[in-house]
């Protein structure tokens, strides 16, 4: 959740050589509470010099980027947040069945260009209709199964109702890769694995470690 493009530089200089993806939590302060860059100044001239291409993100020659779109607005901004030069995007039904209806639209009518060379993902929180993300499996190649009932914090309490979530994707989308984000630790890593994930996005317990890296390391080799 980078608070400005030198968190964002800072954070990822501490495990560039750990991580070959980072995941960016983007929040617009209208999905969720908290507002992170570039939504705190869409005028900065970090994110300028991106939109112009005048510069990248940070050691993107070392790191792929995954960016996690838990913004209001997806079609108004998508375009913009693309020249990220994302590997993957992971997107969030928004509120009222109106503005879910009118993402699946839009990710349904996306360019194929941005379906063939961007992995794209939906997130299933606490409160997602699964008929919803049912909708658009043949646009998208991962879900991303939230581990905390409220999104947008790190450090929350581990949801153990995700494992329902879980069991559905298994039984309706079994050729869809199971991700899970939130609450992702040394206590939880392995049941997650043993329960069918295969990717796992890992934040506090990461950044709130001593060293990052042996964090990121320590957490490798329980998958083993």
């Amino acid at each position: 959740m980078p608070r400005s493009y030198f968190d964002l530089e800072e954070k990822i200089n501490q495990v560039v050589s750990s991580a070959p993806i980072i995941q960016l939590d983007l929040m617009d302060g209208k999905y969720v509470n908290g507002k992170t860059w570039p939504f705190d100044n869409l005028y900065q001239d970090t994110w300028l010099d991106i939109m112009r291409e005048v510069s990248g993100m940070p050691n993107w020659e070392n790191v792929d980027y995954e960016i996690d779109l838990m913004i209001n607005d997806i079609p108004i901004h998508f375009n913009d947040l693309v020249k990220i030069g994302p590997k993957r995007i992971i997107f969030h039904f928004p509120t009222g069945q109106n503005k879910i209806d009118e993402l699946k639209d839009f990710i349904k009518n996306l360019d194929n260009y941005f379906k063939y060379e961007i992995e794209l993902g939906i997130a299933y929180e606490h409160d997602t209709n699964p008929n919803d993300i049912l909708d658009i499996k043949d646009e998208i190649k991962f879900i991303q199964c939230m581990g905390i009932e409220h999104v947008g914090v790190q450090g929350a309490h581990f949801d153990q109702t995700i494992f329902d979530r879980i069991n559905f994707v298994k039984q309706n989308l079994p050729d869809h890769i199971i991700s899970v984000d939130g609450g992702v630790n040394i206590d939880t890593i392995e049941s997650l694995r043993d329960a069918g994930v295969t990717r796992f996005v890992c934040g506090s317990a990461i950044f709130n470690a001593e060293i990052p890296s042996s964090m990121i390391n320590e957490l490798n080799n329980m998958l083993q």
